[in-house]
């Protein structure tokens, strides 16, 4: 960070390579220098890193995931969904890993597997609220008006003066009411 600071790109360019030389197992190092690379334009050198990152690291769940926004970035919506499914495999803990894969799930069209997906980061997680409201939202999407409250009235609980959190309850008792 101290090279970056300084525009010394190169220098902190050595300091990534030799951070992961002295701690080859230690995945952060390796999605630290493929974002450092990323936002030097070098997406393939940095897909790369990451790709031995999974290869070398002992707990790889954060170079999966970073691979897998980096493909979905390039448009290679199948890799990049194997790679975040496998980062929530590794990191069950991961409320954040979860939730992205559910979306990518619901971009590439899979609404239902989305919603197991978020359902189970709940059990995990019961108040996160993108969790929440996404599952709420999507379960509303796919005519599940009753799959939805749950997860809307605990999000209410959690912002109860939350104007949208609030016309979303609306919405699906209305949705339930029909």
């Amino acid at each position: 960070a101290w090279h970056i600071n300084r525009s010394e790109y190169a220098a902190a360019e050595q300091c990534f390579q030799t951070a992961i030389r002295l701690a080859p197992g230690y995945a952060p190092s390796y999605v630290n220098y493929a974002d450092f690379l990323r936002k030097a334009k070098r997406e393939p050198a940095a897909a790369e890193v990451l790709r031995d990152g999974i290869a070398t690291a002992t707990e790889p769940a954060d170079a999966n995931h970073a691979l897998g926004l980096l493909l979905i970035s390039q448009g290679d919506k199948e890799g990049a969904l194997s790679l975040l499914k496998e980062a929530v495999v590794l990191r069950e803990s991961s409320a954040r890993f979860a939730f992205v894969y559910a979306v990518a799930l619901h971009e590439a069209g899979r609404l239902e597997p989305s919603l197991v997906i978020l359902e189970g980061a709940l059990a995990h997680h019961p108040w996160d609220r993108d969790s929440l409201q996404t599952l709420a939202l999507y379960a509303m999407e796919n005519g599940q008006p009753e799959r939805a409250r749950a997860p809307a009235e605990r999000l209410a609980q959690l912002a109860p003066n939350d104007p949208r959190s609030r016309n979303l309850l609306a919405q699906i008792e209305e949705a339930l009411r029909e």
